[in-house]
C-alpha cells in the first residue's frame, strides 16, 4: 500500500510532501559493481590475485601474519585470512565466469545452486576496518599486540589462571602459548580470547 499525501492527517509542508511521494531507490545488482567470492587453488591466492590484476581486475586478499617453525628458527610470514579464497570487485561487464574460472591460480567463483551471489559491500568495509597500519589483518584485534616471548597470563577456567610466553598464531582463532607450570614450560595451544599480554 503507498502512502499519499493525501491520506495523512493534518498539516505538512512541501518539503515532507516530496518526501513522502518520493519512491524508494532501488539499486540493481546487474548494473552496479559488486563484490564476488573466488575459491583459488591451494596456496596460490598471490598467484590468481596477480593475474586479476593483470587483467585491470580489482581484487581483495585479506592478509595476516603469522609465525611459521622450520628447521629451528621461527620465521614471519604472510599467509590468507581465508585460505583458499580471495574477492574481486566486478561492474557487470567483467562478469564473465569463464574467463574468471580460467585465471591461473583460480578454481572459480563461489556458487550455491548455480547462483553466485555478490559479498555486501558492509563485509569487505569491515575486513579493511579491521587491518593495521601496513594492511594486515590483525587476528588478535581488541588487544594488545603480541610478539615472539613476550609474556601472556591464559584463562585456563572460571578461576584459574597461568603464565607463559607467546610463541605464535595458529589461524585467526588460536594462540600458541609457552604455559609456566611446576617449574617446566608446556607447549599448549590455547583460544584467542583467553590469552591478554601482561
Amino acid at each position: 500500500m503507498k502512502v499519499t499525501t493525501d491520506s495523512l492527517p493534518g498539516k505538512i509542508n512541501a518539503q515532507q510532501r516530496e518526501l513522502i511521494n518520493r519512491q524508494p531507490e532501488i539499486i540493481d545488482p546487474e548494473s552496479t559493481p559488486a563484490w564476488y567470492a573466488v575459491r583459488t587453488k591451494p596456496n596460490q591466492e598471490q598467484l590468481a590475485l596477480r593475474h586479476y590484476q593483470n587483467q585491470n581486475m580489482t581484487g581483495y586478499l585479506p592478509l595476516m601474519q603469522v609465525a611459521r617453525r622450520h628447521a629451528r628458527r621461527i620465521d614471519q610470514i604472510l599467509r590468507p585470512v581465508f585460505p583458499g579464497y580471495l574477492f574481486l570487485h566486478l561492474p557487470p561487464q567483467m562478469r564473465n565466469w569463464v574467463a574468471i574460472s580460467a585465471t591461473r591460480g583460480a578454481i572459480g567463483p563461489v556458487s550455491f545452486g548455480g547462483t553466485i551471489p555478490a559479498v555486501p559491500d558492509w563485509v569487505i568495509h569491515q575486513l579493511r576496518a579491521e587491518e593495521n597500519d601496513l594492511g594486515l589483518h590483525n587476528p588478535a584485534r581488541g588487544q594488545a599486540a603480541l610478539t615472539p616471548n613476550c609474556p601472556v597470563e591464559v584463562s585456563l577456567s572460571c578461576v584459574a589462571l597461568a603464565r607463559g610466553r607467546f610463541r605464535s598464531y595458529r589461524g585467526q582463532e588460536r594462540i600458541e602459548v609457552l604455559l609456566d607450570i611446576l617449574h617446566r614450560q608446556i607447549r599448549t595451544t590455547v583460544p584467542a580470547d583467553r590469552v591478554c599480554r601482561l
